[in-house]
């Protein structure tokens, strides 16, 4: 054999041999014998309807959560409503949670599991729980997700507590969240299709138009068209699905900036008579500090009231009877007064992608002729 050939034989094999050694290293190996196991905070249960507040610390940023009479809020995001499954599972995970195996104490090397001291360079999460009158109940340093604790796709989380520098496997992963728009609702709103029985946009100015239909089952009409003026239907039905659609991607309170005029001006009117009026304004004061110089942030505000329910085919109101989702629907007053709870003090950040259905002109409904 050649020397050259050698060399070769000989790096293949030392390749070989570490890519042996990583696989072993970064398999997912389940906990065969716990040395430990016992709750982190074994006094946490019987303190869960004292908590009043949450603090998560990371990277320098906090996300503050409070409890607001029988509701969960984000204060970063004006007291918006959060999700109350998440902080559910945040805080039961946290009064559950049993440490199974001892790690580090050292604090030089608390950061290899993401446990160091939380600051602004740190991947350390630092969990607090207060009671109503701001006094600690619980906090827990939580680090590193540890995959295939038991076995494949279940998992743990390496965590110490705050006032201590011992290191802990323990035996469920803790969602603390960093992002306070993760422990929202992001969906915006939904108002299905099928709802649907008419559409105005640029309400109030010469460029308003109208999209309606009189039954569910029906298309959408675009009124009002000249002779050979010929509707797109895919973008008439992309005007129409933007409720159906819209999600947020920032959250303000609606005295937190000034809204630039003119706005846009759509209104949706359901069969059932709920009636959610949009507002879109593009803030161009904004668009000068995004990074992108083509991105432009669009801002919405939602007011919703009762109108007149509007008459549909016998046919179709008798399906409706029949099903058992209209059945189980909560009276229009309900429903308005639940909408305006979740939207009546904030404006909402979409997509341009979104914001931009609003925004045709009713010549951008029609099909084009071809070349």
């Amino acid at each position: 054999m050649s020397p050259k050939a050698f060399t070769v034989l000989l790096a293949a094999a030392l390749l070989g041999v570490a890519l042996a050694a990583y696989a072993v290293i970064t398999r997912e190996v389940p906990v065969q014998v716990a040395a430990v196991n016992r709750p982190l905070l074994p006094e946490l249960g019987d303190r869960l309807e004292d908590i009043a507040a949450i603090a998560i610390v990371s990277g320098g940023e906090t996300v503050r959560l409070r409890r607001v009479d029988d509701r969960w809020v984000v204060e970063n995001k004006g007291d918006f409503p959060v999700d109350p499954d998440k902080v559910r599972a945040l805080v039961l995970g946290l009064a559950e949670l049993r440490v199974i195996e001892a790690k580090t104490d050292d604090p030089e090397k608390l950061a290899r599991l993401e446990l160091e001291e939380p600051g602004p360079d740190a991947a350390s999460r630092l969990v607090r729980l207060f009671d109503d009158s701001g006094a600690p109940i619980a906090e827990v340093v939580v680090g590193k997700r540890r995959f295939g604790l038991f076995g494949p796709g279940k998992s743990g989380n390496y965590v110490r507590l705050a006032s201590d520098t011992q290191a802990w496997l323990a035996d469920r992963p803790i969602d603390a969240l960093t992002d306070p728009l993760d422990w929202v609702d992001r969906n915006l709103i939904w108002l299905p299709r099928d709802d649907i029985a008419e559409v105005r946009v640029h309400i109030g100015t010469e460029a308003e138009y109208t999209l309606a239909r009189t039954d569910p089952e029906g298309p959408f009409q675009l009124l009002d068209l000249a002779e050979g003026e010929v509707a797109d239907v895919s973008k008439v039905e992309r005007v129409v699905s933007a409720l159906g659609t819209m999600t947020l991607t920032d959250i303000a309170t609606r005295d937190s900036f000034p809204f630039p005029e003119p706005a846009t001006r759509a209104r949706y009117t359901a069969f059932d008579g709920l009636v959610v009026d949009v507002t879109l304004y593009e803030r161009p004061e904004a668009q000068e500090a995004e990074e992108d110089a083509d991105s432009a942030q669009y801002w919405v505000v939602l007011d919703v009231r009762e109108g007149e329910p509007r008459p549909r085919p016998e046919a179709a109101a008798q399906e409706d009877d029949g099903e058992e989702d209209a059945a189980a629907r909560k009276p229009l007053s309900e429903r308005v007064a639940e909408l305006r709870s979740r939207y009546g003090n904030w404006t909402f950040r979409i997509s341009r992608f979104l914001a931009e259905r609003l925004l045709w002109q009713k010549e951008d409904l029609l099909e084009q002729p071809s070349s």
